[in-house]
This record gives C-alpha cells, sequence and structure tokens, in this order.
C-alpha cells in the first residue's frame, strides 16, 4: 500500500513510537509530540504538568492536540521547565 503523500516523517520520532503519522490527524501521542518539539518525552510531560500543553485521555492513552503542540514549537515565547530530575 503505498504510503503517498498525505504521511510526513517526524524528525527524531522516538524508537518505540511510530515514526509516521497522518498530519490530518487532531491528536498526537507523546512520543510524536516530542518529535515535533525536538525534546524528550518527559519534557512533554512535564509541560503538560506546568500547564503548557493540554493532554487528554483516550482510554489508557494520553493524547495532545497536534495543533497546540505545533503553535508551542514556533511560539517565540516557548520556554521549558525544568526537567526530571536524575534518577539515583
Amino acid at each position: 500500500m503505498d504510503q503517498g503523500s498525505n504521511i510526513i516523517n517526524c524528525r527524531d520520532a522516538a524508537p518505540d513510537s511510530a515514526e509516521y503519522f497522518d498530519p490530518n490527524e487532531l491528536s498526537i501521542t507523546s512520543a510524536q509530540a516530542a518529535a515535533v518539539l525536538g525534546i524528550s518525552r518527559q519534557r512533554v510531560y512535564a509541560l503538560a504538568r506546568a500547564g503548557r500543553l493540554r493532554p487528554a485521555r483516550i482510554g489508557s492513552f494520553v493524547v495532545f492536540d497536534r495543533a497546540q503542540v505545533e503553535a508551542f514549537a514556533v511560539s517565540p515565547a516557548r520556554k521549558l521547565p525544568p526537567g526530571p530530575k536524575p534518577r539515583r
């Protein structure tokens, strides 16, 4: 099956997630959001805890609004919260 031009490659997608996503999808996974933002999944969750991104739950999955993530990626006021503390 030909994937066509509607499928784009997420740069630096996490290895345990799909590297490709349909740009027409309204929601994306934390791994895909991390790839769009160029940060780790833990930082995506830190942004959600800080109220900078609004996650939604679909069953047991946590997803993010693709438009909100893309808007945050180009926001001039983009400032990331502190990352997770290193484990001992």
